[in-house]
């Protein structure tokens, strides 16, 4: 069973990723020293990596809705 603090840090983290994608892709003066389209490569990567993170996340707690709608 998924606690209350587990499921806050899970979806903490998923903004976490989802903002540093973003900061990564839009960031252009502090990351200078990269090209743009490696920034906008690794950027859309953390975010899709959020992505799959939210998508795990919604499923497990669906899993576990369900799993308590039965008893």
């Amino acid at each position: 069973m998924f606690s209350k603090v587990l499921n806050i840090f899970t979806a903490f983290m998923i903004f976490v990723y989802f903002a540093a994608g973003l900061f990564i892709i839009f960031a252009g003066k502090m990351l200078a020293g990269y090209p743009t389209y490696i920034r906008v490569l690794f950027g859309i990567t953390i975010i899709l990596y959020a992505l799959y993170r939210l998508y795990i996340f919604i499923m497990k707690i669906r899993k576990a809705n369900n799993y308590e709608k039965d008893f």
